[in-house]
């Protein structure tokens, strides 16, 4: 798919998702976080990365609070110089900052950095996805060149919106797909 074409997609679907009111985003937010709350993938991981939501991304601050709840390790991404480093944080309200785009990120005093190997899950967003589990991010491939990183098998769970999903994408050979995508209706892919 050529550059131009992705770009066109993004904006598309990005209207799409923005165009959910608050409410719909925070039900349909919260179906899809109680569907990875039943995942085997979810439950059996103890060091769980995932995303914290800015603007109109499928919303991950319950579950994060929750899997800080369930005893288990919470990882974060810390965008810097072009790349993720994963941090494991303890508390959301006082190892967070806003950092890159306004992203939250561990604050560089409390940023503890984790092997990509420690990482049992990883819990993806992005902009738009297909029924095979392709991705297409947000353009600056941070995902991309992190994920490749993780052990083999290592679960990558992309959430989305129904709206965000088409029935096949075209992707690039650096684009990395995912093993399981939950929308609000449930997985409705498994690799």
């Amino acid at each position: 798919m050529a550059a131009e074409e992705k770009d066109n997609l993004r904006q598309k679907i990005g209207r799409y998702r923005a165009n959910l009111t608050p409410e719909e985003r925070r039900t349909k937010s919260r179906r899809i976080m109680e569907c990875v709350l039943t995942l085997p993938q979810f439950c059996q991981a103890q060091s769980v990365m995932l995303y914290l939501e800015i603007r109109d991304e499928v919303e991950t601050t319950s579950l994060a609070r929750k899997t800080i709840g369930m005893g288990k390790r919470l990882v974060v991404p810390l965008c810097k110089e072009n790349r993720i480093i994963p941090c494991e944080i303890a508390s959301l309200e006082d190892d967070l900052a806003a950092g890159y785009m306004g992203i939250r990120e561990p604050k560089e005093t409390c940023a503890r950095p984790v092997q990509p190997e420690e990482i049992e899950a990883v819990l993806v967003p992005g902009l738009v996805f297909d029924q095979e589990g392709r991705r297409i991010g947000y353009g600056g491939g941070y995902y991309d060149r992190f994920l490749p990183l993780l052990p083999a098998g290592t679960p990558i769970i992309g959430l989305a919106f129904e709206c965000q999903v088409l029935g096949k994408i075209s992707t690039e050979e650096h684009d990395q797909r995912m093993s399981l995508l939950v929308t609000e209706n449930g997985v409705i892919y498994q690799r």
